[in-house]
């Protein structure tokens, strides 16, 4: 093998180089990659050859640990659907684009979604592979790898719904308690240096202003000695306050806190859950960032957050001031959500109170500009780190002579992972009521009885309040 004058080695996302190879492919397409979802669906889809010219080698079994695992086998499908060859092959953990047996592109980046933000490195565009051994390879791991059936991918689907669910599960349940972990440490360091700067900052203005006294003449000096002890004495405090606020805006924007329900007194108090202490802000959080640093994250006051209630999963808007929580409400809409499956389209969002394991979030949607009284509940099952579509039914209703909606184009768009995550977003953002029934403060009949650890989520960049 040799190297091609344009071959590029980079440590950023290359999406980019891969839509363009697939896009000058003139004769065939491989790819070698454990872990994938809808992101090569739509990479092959761009390809200008016939999809029996396109072939995908990856290891179908969870041993390997795929963090992904169903939203693989879902773009598994899709592929297949569509005429695109699959094949597994045990232990495969290479991550190669092959076109047209001649230019490929070899790294660490995975083929999701995921990856396009990760840390990786790869070489683009290299030429010339003859017949060398590196191809040969790639040909004997074609050839011994089995091909995947349609049918085999849906037994999966079905079969193993259950397991991938729980599998999921115990991975979040660790993944959070990583998290809190590192959230804590990270604030600590964050601490130290933010100290560390305010003192050294004090130290070198100090300084300064004793180098200018030096430099000022005698007379001058004896003048105004009362005024630049008085001028230092002032910068000492400027400092000391500002290092102080810094620490307690720190400390304010915790990882979690411990709250329960209780009645705020007097003759007109109310039940309402409340921090254990009082010096907690359920508005300020520090959740980890892309780059595993802690990030400070503001809530606005008085707008409606979604919050999630573990272990049942039920979900709530919540009403979210400072030192409290009050108000719950379990519907919204109609919401207008955009475009989905070639619909514009609107919603109705209820948060239902039983069944939460099974589906926690159901969201009717409608064609806005159609003349239709039908439309389609979803059952989404929302965990805080991505929403799942366990199933739908019809709603609403349709009289003899009404144009009836065919959902099947959103139904399909909706095979795809990153759509189901993209609507949940869109009916979760936070919004503020024009008028509320504060009068039926409902605290109470909500949260559970006892104390309640409460953290900050984000899932697509929205903030979660999660309870439990």
């Amino acid at each position: 093998m040799e190297f091609d004058a344009d071959a590029q080695f980079l440590a950023s996302d290359v999406s980019w180089a891969w839509k363009s190879l697939v896009a000058d492919a003139k004769e065939n397409v491989r790819v070698y990659t454990p872990y994938f979802d809808f992101l090569l669906v739509r990479l092959l889809t761009g390809a200008d050859l016939p999809t029996s010219a396109i072939c995908v080698v990856t290891d179908l079994s969870p041993r390997s640990g795929n963090q992904q695992y169903r939203a693989q086998l879902l773009a598994t499908r899709a592929l297949l659907r569509i005429g695109i060859t699959v094949r597994s092959l045990g232990r495969l953990h290479a991550k190669v684009l092959l076109a047209d047996d001649r230019v490929a592109t070899i790294g660490s980046q995975n083929f999701t979604r995921y990856a396009t933000e990760s840390h990786e490195t790869t070489v683009a565009g290299l030429q010339h592979f003859g017949k060398g051994d590196f191809l040969s390879t790639l040909d004997a791991w074609l050839e011994t790898a089995i091909p995947v059936s349609e049918e085999f991918v849906e037994s999966l689907l079905t079969e193993l719904d259950e397991e991938m669910a729980a599998a999921a599960a115990a991975n979040g349940r660790l993944v959070d308690a990583f998290d809190e972990r590192w959230k804590v440490y990270v604030h600590a360091l964050e601490e130290a240096a933010e100290a560390d700067r305010l003192r050294a900052q004090r130290q070198q203005e100090l300084e300064a202003a004793q180098r200018e006294r030096a430099q000022r003449p005698q007379a001058s000096k004896d003048v105004d000695r009362r005024d630049n002890h008085a001028d230092l004495a002032a910068t000492r405090d400027a400092f000391r306050r500002r290092l102080g606020q810094a620490v307690a805006k720190q400390r304010q924007a915790q990882q979690s806190v411990w709250a329960a329900v209780r009645h705020t007194g007097g003759w007109m108090g109310y039940s309402s859950f409340l921090p254990d202490d009082p010096q907690a802000d359920f508005t300020n959080w520090i959740v980890q960032g892309s780059g595993g640093t802690g990030t400070l994250v503001s809530l606005t006051r008085y707008r409606m957050y979604p919050l999630i209630l573990n272990p049942s999963g039920r979900i709530a808007f919540a009403r979210v001031v400072k030192t409290r929580i009050s108000y719950l409400r379990f519907a919204v809409g109609p919401l207008a959500i955009g475009v989905l499956g070639g619909y514009s389209l609107q919603a109705q969002v209820e948060l239902p109170e039983t069944d939460t394991e099974e589906a926690n979030l159901h969201i009717t949607v409608f064609p806005l500009h159609l003349p239709v009284v039908d439309g389609v509940r979803l059952r989404i099952q929302f965990d805080g780190a991505a929403g799942r579509l366990r199933g739908w039914e019809p709603a609403g209703r349709r009289t003899e002579g009404e144009r009836r909606w065919d959902p099947s184009p959103v139904l399909s768009a909706l095979d795809d992972p990153d759509a189901v995550d993209q609507l949940t977003a869109r009916v979760l953002e936070s919004f503020r009521y024009k008028t509320l029934d504060v009068g039926k403060l409902n605290a109470a009949e909500f949260f559970p009885a006892g104390g309640s650890r409460v953290s900050l989520l984000q899932f697509a960049g929205l903030p979660v309040l999660s309870i439990g």
